[in-house]
């Protein structure tokens, strides 16, 4: 009987001090509601895309910008695609900007045909201000088969864009430069190979001296509306395939 009662009395010690170490143990375990997601850290404010979030969208953190956006625009006899897709060959990102298609030139002096990747820090058409910063630099690749007679990175500010580029460009009026002549540098073919491209301002100049200042000035700066990468066959008659992708697109 004696063996029963001690048997009996070390069963309720062994489950009292069970239950009381269980009851610290829940008592150091933070509640669920108290744990608080760690957020992804947003690009830098330099930042315009690094299309590794799968979007055509631009940083949200980019200063000065207003919900920002890549698109494809062509001009003339083109078939275009735009596509997110991984780098060939990679760059060490997962993703890149690829714009790929054909058009034909009829040389007939009015056609022009263009084959455009055009990025638009605002989305309300307002200038955008890069005065902040010296220039633009990015990823570049553009494949052999690219066989486009001329390739530019442009910049399309207020004095050189027509009016009806949101209602905010006055190109042709007194003083201002021949619409379209875009302050620009050329782009090169790199045969399928990625090379880092960096633009300082300073060396922008517009294409065809169709006016002047011929350089980007303080005012232009201040008066971005679009960011372009163009591909055409300047008035040569012919079949063209244009191929290029970007990548890592900042401010510096």
């Amino acid at each position: 009987m004696k063996k029963v009662v001690i048997l009996i009395a070390l069963s309720i010690v062994v489950i009292v001090s069970g239950s009381w170490m269980m009851e610290g143990c829940q008592e150091k375990l933070a509640p669920l509601s108290s744990i608080v997601p760690t957020a992804t850290p947003l690009p830098a404010d330099n930042i315009i895309s690094l299309f590794s979030n799968n979007t055509t969208n631009m940083n949200t953190n980019l200063l000065n910008s207003l919900n920002g956006y890549f698109q494809n625009d062509t001009y003339g006899d083109i078939s275009t695609a735009m596509t997110l897709t991984a780098p060939v060959p990679s760059d060490g990102n997962t993703l890149a900007l690829h714009i790929f298609g054909t058009y034909h030139d009829p040389a007939n002096g009015s056609a022009y045909p263009a084959f455009e990747l055009d990025g638009y820090p605002r989305s309300d058409n307002a200038y955008y201000d890069a005065s902040s910063f010296t220039g633009i630099k990015f990823s570049w690749n553009c494949p052999s088969d690219d066989n486009s007679n001329q390739r530019f990175f442009d910049l399309v500010t207020a004095r050189i864009a027509p009016p009806t580029l949101g209602g905010n460009g006055v190109c042709g009026s007194t003083g201002a430069v021949a619409c379209y002549d875009y302050l620009s540098y050329v782009l090169p073919n790199t045969a399928g190979t990625w090379v880092q491209e960096t633009i300082p301002f300073t060396s922008l100049a517009i294409q065809y001296a169709g006016g002047s200042p011929t350089t980007a000035q303080l005012t232009d700066l201040k008066q971005i509306l679009q960011l372009q990468w163009k591909a055409d066959s300047n008035n040569v008659l012919g079949n063209y395939t244009a191929d290029f992708w970007i990548d890592n697109v900042q401010f510096y």
